[in-house]
């Protein structure tokens, strides 16, 4: 058994998913805990206080406290946060101070939370390995409208130096690392993140498009944050674009309604373009409810111009759905052109229209629906787990 720390500065793991910077991250956390967890590990998960009634431990289950600390005004952003790493470190040492625990391994994600580990790895004398989730000169690369932190890539390229090990997804991350930062291949480990298979799994289609509300159309359905890294609007226009013979109902899962500026902007967007009767922005889903709507729609549509890995991407095919997605990232590992779905180039409009198009024309969905699971079965949250308790353990050996 082991007692592991978790540092997570900028999201909670209990925010809703959709919500404004809770994501990916948010369900890999989360279920890489329980895994471990699973295997009769202890996890404390450390991250900042985001709302004022939040207790200060939340028990998740025998062995996954989540920890939340004071860092900042609650309601600061990702990049006002970089001013506030010292006040979150020191509160993790005073907590602990109290608590007296000694962690065999600290796991920190996201650049914001690895300057954080590296201070407890150095005051606790304990192994201290990363996970990025995203990286800035990856982002920056893949569109010149994104914008980051001054510091982010300083501080990236700091963590990398001083971490025992960088955990990533896929083999391609692994080869960005090397490339934009300068790491050597022997310092990172590829482990890919698992799904829930039991959750996300093939339901029937018909009576799941019944339960909301759709029939005759075909479904396209977008899960994930309200963020221009996701390419919305390429992906709005791809569809508005269709004949209107293709009967194409789009739903867009994310984003607070009536709260978030982003989501506001796209649904403005979509009235001026007169399509507002075929998309559905339905806000936040919970988890729980999700593979309704995996299930009810024939095709998943992704038009980011980068994703380190694509867990909603997983967690369709989990549900036998087939995925149109660009060629970047890690997306290549879960999709295989023509079989599970398909792989675009041209991270354009007109790119992803061609590819619509074709998959309506062309698809077997019934041995598409096959071959998805089968891909998404490859991705176990218990391997993961498994694989991750292997290295930490390999490290605090050295």
């Amino acid at each position: 058994m082991a007692k592991i720390a978790f540092v997570s500065m900028h999201v909670c793991p209990l925010g809703k998913l959709g919500e404004d910077k809770v994501g990916g991250m948010n369900v890999y956390i989360m279920n890489l805990a329980a895994a471990l967890a699973d295997i009769d590990n202890d996890i404390d998960i450390f991250t900042r206080k985001h709302d004022l009634n939040d207790p200060v431990i939340v028990k998740i289950s025998e062995k996954i406290r989540i920890i939340h600390l004071d860092a900042g005004p609650v309601m600061d952003d990702n990049n006002d946060l970089y001013n506030f790493i010292d006040e979150f470190t020191n509160n993790i040492i005073k907590f602990n101070s109290l608590e007296q625990i000694k962690y065999n391994i600290i796991h920190s994600h996201y650049w914001l939370s690895g300057p954080v580990a590296n201070i407890l790895s150095d005051k606790w004398e304990t192994p201290n390995v990363i996970t990025f989730h995203t990286l800035s000169a990856i982002k920056l690369k893949a569109s010149s409208s994104i914008v980051e932190h001054d510091k982010r890539y300083e501080v990236e390229k700091d963590s990398m130096s001083k971490v025992d090990s960088i955990i990533v997804s896929t083999k391609s991350e692994l080869e960005d690392i090397r490339k934009l930062y300068g790491i050597l291949d022997e310092k990172i480990k590829v482990i890919p993140p698992g799904v829930n298979l039991e959750l996300f799994r093939p339901m029937n289609k018909i009576e799941s498009k019944k339960s909301l509300g759709l029939y005759d159309n075909n479904v396209i359905l977008y899960v994930g944050r309200i963020d221009p890294i996701k390419g919305l609007y390429t992906l709005l226009d791809s569809v508005f674009n269709l004949n209107d013979s293709y009967n194409i109902k789009l739903i867009i899962v994310g984003g607070e309604l009536n709260k978030s500026q982003d989501l506001i902007n796209l649904q403005n967007y979509t009235a001026d373009k007169n399509k507002s009767h075929i998309v559905d922005f339905v806000g936040i889903v919970d988890q729980s409810n999700l593979p309704i709507y995996y299930n009810a729609a024939d095709l998943f549509l992704l038009t980011s111009y980068y994703e380190s890995f694509g867990l909603s991407v997983l967690e369709s095919l989990s549900c036998g759905t087939p995925a149109i997605v660009s060629n970047v990232g890690g997306l290549s590992n879960l999709i295989d052109n023509g079989v599970n779905g398909y792989l675009v180039n041209d991270i354009s409009p007109k790119g992803f229209k061609t590819y619509i198009e074709y998959f309506f024309k062309n698809i077997n969905i019934k041995k598409s629906s096959i071959e998805c699971r089968k891909k998404a079965e490859y991705y176990q949250w218990s391997k993961s787990g498994r694989s991750m308790f292997n290295l930490y353990k390999e490290i605090s050996r050295k």
